[in-house]
């Protein structure tokens, strides 16, 4: 990513400083950048330093690395961050520009031929692929072939001559023109499409950590919580702290203050995601005595300056990295509406003038500050939910429903889940229940781990009426205050609904539950109707 800016408030903030011969990072492929990061530690009341575990490394993949590992052993701890530096140095062998031997490397050292299939690795293929994967959604914003541009820019800021206006036309069309990759039973490829070369500093570090994390948590399942911060890329897994089931608590810097001990202008709560910032306020390229944007848009090979900050919280690190990198270079209200397509993903955009663009489901992992103490949830008082599935068109066979239903609080956080009807056996077709996907799973802070869902999934209803009923508690069985709550629900199946699979229904219903009944109802749908929910005395009756 071009620049990844994560500051987060805390007692303590840590310096994370690249290689100072490195230059500043390009939003195509992003150089090492400074970076400020930790999480917070718990209330002082709360602290237990004894399953804290904290280690510090210089000159990993350029940059600095901080690991926070949770658990009641040092040993495993010490286990955790050597498992990491191997994964690292496992994977920096695949994709590091700046290690001639590396794979990526000596492809970029072969002399170009039109019609060359260079095999690769499957471990390369797959990063392809993402790469392939965001150019595509941004519209060319984020581009791993991008590495003669890079190339150019670097120069000028060598030389302090800008580069000249041809060899910015060349290298625009060569990251335009990209690549292509294709797979055989017998393996697979990488084909040119015009001379150019790759540069994965836009998505390498977060590439990188996910792959150790991923090592790291499996090889020592018994440690509670971690966060691995590698150059500002952040991503946690587990809980904050060894006593509680916290989240992990994470400060985005305010572009227009960033300075170490400022206020961040955001704060979220994650657990088990990814969070990357990409900017245009931490450094920059001095050519010629003027100070020009390090951030380039591939598309044109020439420095951007828009966008201030771009913030992702994503389900990987290196999604995390690529979104944030190619928010900074698309028009603000373009790249907000590209991420609230997705259900994986989350973004806080900050424009030149310093307005600032959410997504709905960023707002949902603002910390906020305690509510004030509401009544508790009336005794004998439900909601009661009921709906009709609809078969909308005389096919066979026709694929029944995969429903998500839950609650939400006044803040957009997920208190219960009230029905998941899916298949055992391809759950992992969940994520098309994208609203489900997004705020009830991944931003609720289960992951990406669709095994999980075995405890919750029932399986599919054929179209009819169907009623749930929630009684007030949480996911924990603990009540809830009386307040303002969100009935959603997230309707899809396959090869439908009659237009497109992925146009699938989602509903939502607000009420208030508190002395008095209250009811919503929601539009009918083509594949959803007579919905509606009713807070008032139960009267029995689950699904």
């Amino acid at each position: 990513m071009a620049v990844v800016l994560v500051s987060v408030l805390t007692l303590l903030f840590l310096f994370l400083v690249g290689e100072q011969d490195r230059l500043p990072a390009l939003a195509s492929s992003a150089p090492e950048t400074e970076t400020m990061v930790s999480s917070p530690p718990p209330p002082p009341d709360v602290v237990d330093e004894a399953h804290r575990f904290e280690f510090a490394r210089e000159n990993i993949l350029g940059t600095s690395l901080d690991l926070l590992v949770i658990g009641d052993d040092p040993e495993q701890a010490k286990g955790v961050e050597a498992r990491i530096l191997e994964e690292i140095e496992k994977r920096e062998i695949l994709i590091s520009t700046y290690r001639t031997d590396s794979e990526i490397s000596l492809i970029n050292a072969r002399p170009f031929a039109a019609s060359e299939q260079i095999e690769v690795s499957y471990s390369l293929w797959l990063l392809l692929e993402e790469c392939r994967h965001v150019g595509r959604q941004s519209g060319g914003a984020f581009n791993a072939f991008a590495g003669n541009a890079v190339k150019l820019w670097r120069q000028a800021a060598k030389t302090g001559v800008q580069p000249a206006k041809p060899d910015l036309a060349a290298a625009a069309a060569s990251s335009r023109a990209g690549f292509e990759i294709s797979s055989r039973r017998n393996g697979r490829w990488v084909r040119r499409l015009a001379p150019g070369s790759f540069d994965f500093d836009g998505i390498g570090k977060g590439y990188v950590i996910d792959k150790a994390v991923r090592e790291a948590v499996e090889a020592f399942p018994k440690i509670r919580g971690l966060r691995l911060n590698i150059g500002g890329e952040i991503k946690v897994w587990g809980q904050a702290d060894y006593a509680e089931n916290r989240p992990w608590r994470i400060g985005i810097a305010n572009p227009e203050r960033p300075a170490d001990n400022a206020a961040p202008i955001a704060e979220i709560e994650v657990r088990n995601l990814a969070v990357a910032t990409s900017g245009d306020y931490a450094r920059s390229l001095r050519i010629a005595g003027a100070s020009v944007n390090h951030i380039l848009d591939p598309r044109t090979a020439r420095p951007v300056d828009h966008v201030r900050s771009a913030t992702v919280v994503a389900s990987t690190a290196q999604r995390a990295d690529a979104l944030a990198t190619a928010l900074c270079v698309m028009a603000p209200e373009d790249g907000l509406t590209m991420i609230e397509a997705m259900s994986d993903a989350a973004c806080l955009i900050i424009d030149a003038s310093g307005r600032q663009y959410r997504s709905a489901a960023f707002a949902t992992l603002e910390a906020s500050p305690k509510p004030a103490t509401k009544g508790a949830w009336p005794v004998g008082r439900s909601v009661s939910i009921q709906f009709e599935l609809v078969r909308s068109e005389n096919v066979a066979p026709f694929h029944r429903h995969y429903v998500g239903a839950w609650v939400e609080n006044e803040s957009g956080r997920r208190v219960r889940i009230l029905a998941l009807w899916a298949k055992p056996a391809d759950l992992r077709y969940v994520q098309d229940l994208d609203e489900f996907w997004r705020d009830a799973w991944l931003f609720a802070g289960e992951g990406t781990d669709t095994g999980k869902m075995l405890g919750v999934s029932r399986a599919t209803r054929p179209p009819g009426e169907y009623k749930l009923l929630w009684d007030g508690l949480d996911d924990s069985g603990q009540a809830v205050p009386q307040g303002g709550y969100t009935i959603h629900l997230d309707v899809n199946r396959e090869k439908g609904p009659p237009d497109r699979r992925e146009r699938h229904t989602h509903v939502m219903m607000k009420l208030n539950c508190g002395a008095e009944p209250d009811t919503a109802r929601a539009e009918d749908r083509p594949e959803l109707r007579n919905v509606q929910a009713v807070y008032t005395s139960t009267r029995g009756g689950d699904e």
